[in-house]
């Protein structure tokens, strides 16, 4: 078995976290900006008027969230790609971290999980009467999901199986065996399937809590 290098022993602790809270924060304040800013605005309720259906508003608003999120997830990537290669150099830490094996799985992974993140904000941030009170919703909500990848390191591989099925997570289990070298291919298919369904269902419900008045407008 090929020994781990130190450079990816770190970079299997830090790379996923910090993917992961791109992911949140790449299309956050644009995301409470076009749902609990428009409330405050009172635009919202003309916009629920024009030709449009609340199906087609919903994506409209997810698509430039995803997009927003994919451009400032890829560009934080690359910035730290850079980084870290040329640090292994550096000092001398062998083998660079990042393989294009690592590039590969992360390319593939990294659209399913701004599709989750943004498709989850947005359901949040509907519930939400203003800019403020979605931020303090979605602060929260980060850390829930940050912890749980905080810990995975402490836990024996053993519980990886489990730990696959909460989301966001699966995303840090994939990246972190990849750049260790010990990623299955039941581990990757499994993962990238999660992610798809997560991102489906969270889809779904922001689609019918906008067909929800009480929701959407709720304490306005």
């Amino acid at each position: 078995t090929k020994a781990v290098q130190p450079a990816q022993t770190i970079l299997a602790v830090l790379l996923p976290m910090m993917v992961v809270l791109w992911a949140f924060m790449g299309g956050m304040y644009f995301v409470m900006d076009i749902t609990a800013g428009e409330k405050e605005r009172k635009t919202l309720e003309a916009l629920l008027t024009t030709p449009p259906s609340r199906l087609e508003i919903v994506l409209g608003k997810y698509l430039a969230v995803l997009a927003m999120t994919l451009v400032s997830t890829v560009l934080a990537l690359v910035g730290i790609s850079i980084g870290v290669q040329f640090e292994t150099q550096m000092i001398a830490m062998g083998t660079a971290a990042i393989t294009p094996e690592t590039l590969a799985v992360t390319a593939v992974s990294i659209p399913i999980l701004a599709m989750s993140a943004s498709a989850l904000q947005i359901l949040v941030c509907t519930f939400a009467r203003s800019f403020k009170e979605a931020q303090n919703y979605l602060s929260p909500l980060m850390i829930v999901f940050i912890l749980p990848i905080t810990f995975l390191m402490y836990v024996p591989r053993t519980w990886y199986t489990t730990l696959l099925f909460l989301p966001f997570v699966s995303f840090n289990i994939i990246l972190r065996n990849t750049i260790l070298g010990t990623l299955t291919t039941t581990e990757l298919a499994t993962g990238i399937s999660l992610g798809l369904i997560y991102a489906l269902i969270f889809l779904l419900l922001a689609v019918k809590a906008f067909h929800h008045e009480k929701a959407i407008f709720r304490g306005t």
